[in-house]
């Protein structure tokens, strides 16, 4: 093999090797959500909130956002996410915008309710608490608007 043959070689070996790590990065990031399921949440604000951010419980990733839309009658955040097929949150559930950390974006946290009854697929989830700044929350606390 020439010099040149084994230069051509090598590059595509990396080229496959590339495609492979963006394909595997791509099955990893998606996770099972092609069979999960769908709710809605309104938001005053998502602030942070966008396609492909996570949803957690218990600080655990069980979904990820959809879409997020204007609703053009209410003018909320109307947040679309899909949840892996074995989440089953109680009606009184709540969600909120929360940080997962100083340096990376915005995530939706859901608290579980204690009900009985279930949220079918396709349901809202009414108690909504929009995210607050770490500049709001430490302001709140010391002109007394509380924690």
């Amino acid at each position: 093999m020439t010099r040149h043959s084994k230069l051509a070689t090598l590059a595509s070996l990396l080229v496959l090797l590339v495609a492979a790590v963006f394909l595997n990065f791509l099955l990893v990031t998606r996770g099972s959500e092609s069979g999960g399921y769908r709710l809605t949440a309104d938001f005053t604000a998502a602030d942070g909130i966008s396609s492909g951010s996570n949803v957690v419980l218990a600080g655990l990733r069980v979904g990820r956002v959809a879409s997020v839309t204007l609703d053009p009658k209410t003018l909320f955040s109307h947040v679309v996410m899909t949840l892996e097929p074995d989440i089953h949150l109680p009606v009184d559930s709540s969600i909120a915008v929360g940080s997962a950390g100083l340096t990376s974006g915005n995530q939706l946290v859901i608290t579980p309710g204690t009900q009985a009854a279930r949220l079918a697929p396709g349901a809202a989830i009414t108690d909504t608490h929009d995210y607050r700044s770490l500049e709001t929350q430490i302001g709140q606390y010391i002109f007394g608007a509380g924690p």
